[in-house]
């Protein structure tokens, strides 16, 4: 996905957040997954992994994120899983990739689906920092 859409998509979702902001203050990222059909739950994973989300048939997503994240990398963790939601990875494939992600022809739609996640982050977070809370 190009970076020009990636930062299209922040600004709707930064207009979002101001404007909720104008209201309460900060924004908690886990409230605003939560308002985009994206439910959180932490838990001990037993594998190196941060974070998982699993699209279920209502059209939400549940995203399970190890427990053992704290402060900014487990808020760094959550946006990435959110831009995975917001930008449509899951309606282009990423199950798909993920689950064979060991088939050469799909190693690389993954790493796209991860690159523009964590630009999605980056963005995210650059971009909100007066807003989006840490803790």
């Amino acid at each position: 996905m190009k970076k020009e859409l990636i930062r299209k998509k922040v600004e709707e979702i930064m207009k979002e957040i101001e404007d909720y902001y104008k209201l309460s203050g900060t924004v908690d990222l886990q409230a605003l997954a939560l308002e985009k059909g994206v439910y959180i739950h932490n838990s001990k994973v037993p594998v190196k992994i941060n974070a998982l989300t699993i699209p279920l048939v209502t059209d939400d997503f549940v995203t399970i994120i190890n427990s053992k994240l704290r402060g900014r990398r487990r808020i760094y963790v959550l946006a990435h899983e959110l831009g995975h939601v917001l930008l449509g990875h899951y309606e282009k494939g990423l199950e798909a990739s993920a689950n064979l992600d060991d088939h050469k022809v799909l190693k690389q739609p993954l790493k796209n689906f991860e690159r523009d996640a964590d630009f999605f982050a980056d963005e995210l977070l650059k971009t909100g920092k007066k807003y989006i809370s840490t803790h």
